[in-house]
Protein backbone atom coordinates (compact mmCIF):
# COMPACT_ATOMS: atom_id res chain seq x y z
CA UNK A 1 0.00 0.00 0.00
CA UNK A 2 1.58 3.37 -0.83
CA UNK A 3 2.01 5.73 1.70
CA UNK A 4 -0.22 8.53 1.29
CA UNK A 5 -3.90 5.58 0.89
CA UNK A 6 -2.92 5.15 4.93
CA UNK A 7 -5.62 5.71 7.18
CA UNK A 8 -4.66 7.17 10.72
CA UNK A 9 -1.93 4.55 12.24
CA UNK A 10 -1.40 4.13 16.49
CA UNK A 11 2.05 4.71 16.94
CA UNK A 12 3.92 4.31 19.82
CA UNK A 13 7.03 6.63 18.63
CA UNK A 14 7.82 8.58 15.29
CA UNK A 15 10.14 6.39 14.61
CA UNK A 16 7.65 2.99 14.69
CA UNK A 17 5.50 5.22 12.20
CA UNK A 18 8.13 5.67 9.41
CA UNK A 19 8.69 1.65 10.38
CA UNK A 20 5.41 0.68 9.57
CA UNK A 21 4.36 2.82 6.84
CA UNK A 22 6.96 4.46 4.56
CA UNK A 23 9.66 1.25 5.35
CA UNK A 24 13.11 1.58 3.63
CA UNK A 25 11.27 5.08 1.14
CA UNK A 26 11.77 7.65 4.69
CA UNK A 27 15.06 9.31 4.24
CA UNK A 28 14.72 11.93 7.30
CA UNK A 29 11.31 13.96 8.78
CA UNK A 30 10.94 16.73 10.81
CA UNK A 31 7.56 16.21 13.01
CA UNK A 32 7.80 16.07 16.36
CA UNK A 33 5.83 15.47 19.54
CA UNK A 34 4.79 19.01 19.85
CA UNK A 35 3.47 19.63 16.46
CA UNK A 36 0.49 18.51 15.23
CA UNK A 37 1.66 18.07 11.71
CA UNK A 38 5.26 17.67 10.20
CA UNK A 39 6.97 16.04 6.82
CA UNK A 40 8.31 13.19 5.70
CA UNK A 41 10.66 13.10 2.91
CA UNK A 42 10.62 9.85 0.88
CA UNK A 43 12.20 8.09 -1.53
CA UNK A 44 10.21 7.30 -4.23
CA UNK A 45 10.73 3.68 -6.23
CA UNK A 46 12.02 5.80 -9.50
CA UNK A 47 14.61 7.34 -6.33
CA UNK A 48 13.01 10.64 -6.63
CA UNK A 49 12.05 12.64 -2.94
CA UNK A 50 9.17 13.61 -2.29
CA UNK A 51 7.81 15.31 1.06
CA UNK A 52 4.55 13.97 2.20
CA UNK A 53 2.35 16.07 5.34
CA UNK A 54 1.61 14.35 8.08
CA UNK A 55 -1.14 15.13 10.52
CA UNK A 56 -1.15 14.08 13.97
CA UNK A 57 -4.39 13.54 16.53
CA UNK A 58 -4.82 11.58 19.93
CA UNK A 59 -7.96 9.76 19.35
CA UNK A 60 -10.48 9.07 22.04
CA UNK A 61 -8.28 6.11 23.81
CA UNK A 62 -5.53 8.60 23.97
CA UNK A 63 -3.31 7.28 21.38
CA UNK A 64 -1.24 9.52 18.96
CA UNK A 65 -2.33 8.44 15.48
CA UNK A 66 -0.71 10.07 12.40
CA UNK A 67 -1.37 10.12 8.86
CA UNK A 68 -0.04 11.33 5.77
CA UNK A 69 -1.96 14.13 3.41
Amino acid sequence: MWFTELPYQTITSFQDFSNKCVEQFVISHNLDEKNAHGYFYQRTPNKSVQQVLVHRRINIMGEIQLRAT
